[in-house]
């Protein structure tokens, strides 16, 4: 049985603002998840056969380099991947909500509610699959 102040997780982070980043680690760490936060898109591969995270939260806006729709499919065609909740605005969330790998949309507030949420449903989701695979 897990302590009380057991981390679960891990859930990595993308963000191009270390702030932003830092703000979503904070939120989920509070949480009581293990929030590891990308260095830069360069990393994600590695990062993600090297810790295995449940949820990769993705707050990178649609005119970023690379592109956030090359980003999501290079993430969706790792072994492993895991399952995607994006950082967007109100105009995007319907796009973005459609693609099969992208499992929540949460406004770019960081409401703290609204992201615990979406990863808890992502993480809960991706331990599912895992145990059945």
């Amino acid at each position: 049985m897990a302590s009380a102040s057991a981390r679960t997780g891990p859930v990595l982070i993308l963000s191009r603002s270390r702030a932003r980043a830092q703000t979503l680690a904070g939120l989920l760490s509070a949480d009581r998840y293990r929030a590891l936060v990308a260095p830069g898109p360069a990393e994600l591969a590695s990062l993600i056969a090297a810790e295995a995270p449940t949820v990769l939260v993705l707050d990178w806006a649609r005119d970023d380099e690379p592109d956030r729709r090359e980003l999501i499919a290079r993430v969706r065609a790792l072994a492993g991947a895991p399952r995607l909740v994006v950082v967007a605005a109100a105009d995007e969330a319907a796009e973005l909500a459609a693609w099969p790998s992208v499992r929540a949309v949460v406004g770019p507030a960081l409401d703290v509610d609204e992201v615990a949420d979406a990863v808890w449903r992502a993480h809960h989701e991706a331990l599912g699959a895992r145990a059945r695979s």
